[in-house]
């Protein structure tokens, strides 16, 4: 890490809102929605190859399911329609990360996050996601795009990989 703080601004759009909370529903229910997609295809695919008289329509785990996998699938589109009204994303914050931990400045507020208080950290191909607890309630989203280049993305994920214990960082 380069003794001089690496600034980011992030102005978050509604798709990178849309993938974080995509991935952060997957991370907490990944178990739970892989079982009901594997149940639903075994439904569709009994049906498809051994037609009855009743639709898969009729069958209530079907329904169940289905309605679950809509709900999962919906959220996140909401959760990110009401997020990008907020003041905070509107007009973006900024973060500096230094060895000692994040600085964030919003419109509303200004903090010193030490690296402690980070739990986890994801990557995706497109985001960063630093969360303070395990539901994602704490959730800081930073879009690869946002890094002023490659070197500085590397070293926030060097640092981020050395300093938050559960970080499940992939570099691309």
């Amino acid at each position: 890490m380069p003794d001089d703080p690496i600034t980011v601004f992030v102005k978050l759009d509604y798709w990178e809102i849309y993938r974080a909370n995509v991935a952060l529903l997957f991370r907490m229910f990944r178990i739970g929605l892989a079982v009901l997609a594997l149940v639903l295809v075994v439904r569709a695919a009994i049906f498809v190859t051994a037609p009855s008289e009743e639709s898969p329509l009729n069958d209530g785990i079907f329904l169940l399911g289905c309605l679950l996998l809509g709900a999962f699938g919906s959220g996140p589109l909401l959760t990110a329609r009401r997020a990008v009204r907020d003041d905070r994303v509107r007009e973006g914050m900024t973060y500096r990360f230094s060895n000692t931990g994040v600085h964030i400045e919003s419109a509303v507020a200004r903090a010193d996050v030490q690296w402690e208080a980070f739990r986890y950290a994801i990557t995706t191909r497109s985001l960063l996601l630093l969360l303070t607890s395990k539901t994602g309630s704490g959730v800081q989203v930073l879009p690869t795009r946002c890094f002023a280049n490659e070197a500085d993305l590397t070293a926030v994920r060097h640092l981020v990989n050395n300093r938050v214990p559960k970080a499940k960082l992939r570099f691309f």
